[in-house]
């Protein structure tokens, strides 16, 4: 729409283009009918089961979520995002940038700079006010990414054709101009390979693992965040790992809670839920795997203690020894975990929680020196975490190292 209304905004005018127009993009929305098509077809994840008209109406507008994430933060935080934001952009092309402004100003027509612009802004606009996800989670961007790529080639075409055009430039200079532009890619080929090359990276998968090793047969695990919900999604579905575990997600999602309509379930429902389950059969231990364990609201008389790298709801399933946590933690595959590569946010905190828990362990066994290394461990992979530095914080503060607790709230 936006190229029509730049190159011939008249033809809206016309009622026989302005139809055809109308129905070439209401094509285009057909994609959305996917949806509730493979919800039908039993796909293995449905988000919001789109297989009503008004479940697809509150996926499709986002209606469910909207106001969680869509222009609810303060100025300030918006400005601390669009900065963020820049900043990803300018780590991404470096100096690349100049050859994209030299193609933006000499090799697009002015209505194709226009046309660039209000692509790059709107993406910013959608980056920026209608998410609150942290940059380093999803592509954001993506879009913008492409068309500084074009410019930066048009930018690097011209700068080449004027070298070679010139007359004062000597035939072996214009050969080593030319050789020069071919090695331009491997700038951001080697700087970012470390975080293209994934290899190594078995974090997600030695996670879910670890998680149901936990667990065991005959529990009932209950899920919350992308880290633990979609590895467990996988070592379900795509391996069958875990069959004698009972999983249910929070979001009521995938893993479904039995009796319960699709879509997130109220906390009181939650609560009875827990209780229910905690209360007709005590001899079967509950879990719980989340950041923040509170978003499973537990009754009163419940507690949890920790156990490996999840939460286990007191009195439920027979009682731990130590010998039963030492097993659980020499049987887990930590491989990914101390492997020296780049990662994402999304690793960094599967990584740093894993740390946080063994530094834990460490401490209930009265080992504090090692306690203490694995917290720090913990702290330099997600060092850009506020959720990580809050539990450390509060771990080391209970077991008497309150320097270091204080330190790690402060960051």
């Amino acid at each position: 729409l936006s190229l029509i209304l730049i190159r011939d905004w008249r033809s809206f005018l016309r009622p026989r283009n302005l139809a055809v127009l109308s129905l070439l993009f209401s094509l285009a929305l057909t994609i959305y009918l996917y949806l509730p098509l493979r919800t039908e077809a039993g796909a293995a994840i449905t988000w919001g089961d789109p297989d009503t008209i008004d479940r697809f109406l509150a996926h499709v507008t986002a209606r469910a979520h909207r106001s969680g994430y869509v222009l609810n933060k303060g100025i300030w935080e918006y400005l601390g995002r669009a900065l963020e934001g820049s900043a990803f952009v300018g780590v991404e092309f470096g100096f690349l940038l100049l050859f994209g402004v030299w193609g933006w100003l000499r090799g697009l027509r002015p209505r194709w700079r226009v046309f660039a612009v209000l692509v790059v802004l709107f993406d910013l606009f959608y980056t920026i006010f209608l998410n609150t996800i942290t940059l380093e989670i999803t592509a954001f961007g993506l879009v913008t990414a492409m068309v500084l790529a074009l410019l930066c080639g048009l930018g690097i075409s011209d700068v080449l054709r004027r070298v070679r055009e010139s007359a004062r430039v000597g035939k072996s200079l214009k050969s080593a101009a030319g050789a020069a532009f071919c090695l331009v890619p491997l700038s951001p080929l080697i700087f970012n390979f470390g975080y293209c090359d994934q290899s190594r990276n078995y974090t997600a998968y030695e996670h879910a693992v670890n998680i149901l090793r936990t667990a065991g047969s005959g529990s009932v695990l209950l899920a919350d965040g992308d880290n633990n919900v979609f590895p467990l999604v996988y070592a379900r579905v795509c391996e069958g790992m875990g069959e004698g575990v009972e999983i249910l997600d929070r979001l009521n999602v995938i893993f479904r809670w039995p009796s319960q309509e699709p879509g997130p379930i109220r906390k009181g429902a939650i609560r009875k839920a827990i209780e229910t389950m905690v209360r007709d059969k005590p001899e079967r231990p509950v879990y719980i795997g989340a950041s923040y364990s509170n978003v499973f609201p537990l009754p009163e008389e419940f507690s949890l203690v920790h156990h490996g790298l999840l939460e286990r709801v007191k009195g439920t399933g027979t009682p731990t020894r130590v010998d039963d946590l030492r097993r659980l933690w020499e049987g887990y595959s930590t491989i990914s975990f101390y492997e020296p590569m780049g990662r994402d946010y999304m690793n960094r905190q599967v990584c740093a929680f894993f740390h946080l828990h063994l530094s834990r362990y460490f401490f209930q066994l009265g080992l504090r020196e090692k306690g203490l290394e694995a917290a720090q461990w913990s702290s330099r992979i997600g060092y850009n975490d506020p959720s990580i530095h809050s539990h450390l914080g509060i771990c080391l503060s209970q077991n008497g190292l309150f320097e270091e607790g204080f330190r790690e709230l402060s960051l």
